[in-house]
């Protein structure tokens, strides 16, 4: 059985369950995420954002502060990437303008305007599965990804 995540680990545990995008050099989490499609990890008895986390280990984020926030640059495209140099400290305001310089302002379309996922597979036909959020996704990325993680529980027994 896994070791739960807890503040002393909390980079070990992110390391384990993460893969590196070689196009956008993102460190994308594989694990959980959160109805609006970011990464998420429990520490002890709290949910808490991949990319929080990170701001917290790297730039010294409050965590516990809600008025901090922890955000991607405006290049980063992915939600459950936790790479430090894809991540700032900002607030609300800040937050609002890099997504508008992103053109990630989707206003609820669940990706509607992409055509393909980050891997250039095609969102569209039987690769493209519509989840229970109403978001688009990519279904040989999603196979890739049950299969890695079948693979690393096989390992770890």
């Amino acid at each position: 059985m896994r070791k739960a995540a807890t503040w002393e680990n909390l980079q070990s545990k992110l390391e384990e369950r993460t893969i590196t995008d070689p196009t956008t050099d993102c460190w994308l989490w594989q694990g959980a995420r959160n109805a609006q499609g970011y990464g998420v990890i429990r520490i002890g008895q709290v949910n808490v954002c991949v990319h929080r986390a990170s701001a917290h280990i790297f730039h010294n984020l409050d965590i516990l502060n809600s008025k901090e926030l922890a955000t991607h640059i405006p290049h980063c495209p992915n939600k459950n990437c936790w790479n430090p140099t894809h991540i700032e400290i900002g607030d609300h305001k800040k937050n609002a303008e890099d997504i508008l310089v992103a053109g990630n302002y989707q206003n609820g379309s669940g990706g509607a305007g992409k055509s393909h996922c980050i891997h250039g597979h095609e969102l569209e036909g039987y690769n493209l599965v519509i989840t229970s959020r109403g978001t688009r996704e990519c279904r040989t990325c999603g196979n890739k990804q049950k299969a890695e993680y079948k693979q690393r529980q096989r390992q770890q027994q």
